[in-house]
């Protein structure tokens, strides 16, 4: 699905990766050691040099307009800031990356329709889309973050700490909606704070320390006590 060769920013150095259709990669490592950085510049959001492949067609994003007409969405985990337009209702952030589908002047009926299924089949608790999203618990005002691409169908999804801050019973509900994903066939690349999380939901784990992919763990490796082990470890480098 997608190809990572060669990708430079003023943070990462010499990356490359690939991730696979319906496969879940974990990116790890101690915080701060440029896996935002790498997720963002995939998305278009911030400068790079390098080559990416989507589905063996070269692409570089200058702005996620771009990555999203290609397929592919971006879930961030601080929400307040980076996820919602939090004066506005669940209706309008769900409409956010989909209102062109409803027309100028836009199809309210249709487009509320739309936004009521979408947050109905992923468990928002809620009085109905016309609510203010700044009323949700933190579970499921994550829902919203992700759910405003449900409609859009994306094949790649970069999750970036997606459950920070989310209750467990949320956050299995969550796992849930990644499986169907990659039962779907998308692709994800997932950040994770949560070491615990990256090793109990990946089929592999790139970890990172100062802006380069140090190691990859699949296998046998993929445990906890390797995973903290590998953060740690300076001096190794994949």
């Amino acid at each position: 699905m997608l190809q990572v060769t060669g990708l430079y920013t003023s943070i990462l150095e010499n990356i490359n990766l690939d991730v696979r259709e319906g496969e879940l990669v974990g990116i790890g490592g101690l915080q701060g050691q440029g896996q935002s950085d790498l997720l963002l510049a995939i998305f278009g959001a911030i400068p790079f040099a390098g080559n990416l492949n989507l589905e063996g067609k070269s692409v570089h994003f200058k702005h996620p307009i771009q990555a999203m007409e290609n397929g592919v969405a971006y879930v961030p985990g601080d929400r307040a800031r980076d996820g919602l337009m939090l004066r506005s209702s669940i209706f309008e952030n769900l409409l956010l990356p989909n209102w062109m589908k409803y027309g100028f002047p836009l199809k309210i009926s249709k487009a509320v329709k739309a936004a009521s299924e979408t947050a109905k089949s992923m468990n928002v608790v809620m009085s109905d889309v016309n609510m203010s999203v700044s009323n949700l618990s933190g579970g499921n005002a994550q829902k919203i973050v992700l759910g405003k691409w449900m409609q859009r169908n994306p094949k790649l999804f970069l999750l970036n700490d997606p459950t920070k801050g989310v209750d467990v019973g949320t956050k299995g509900e969550f796992y849930a909606l990644l499986k169907g994903l990659r039962d779907q066939g998308a692709a994800i690349i997932f950040f994770s704070s949560d070491d615990e999380e990256l090793v109990s939901l990946c089929d592999r784990i790139l970890v990172m320390y100062n802006g380069k992919l140090r190691k990859e763990l699949s296998g046998t490796d993929l445990t906890l006590s390797t995973l903290v082990a590998t953060s740690l470890d300076t001096t190794s480098e994949y």
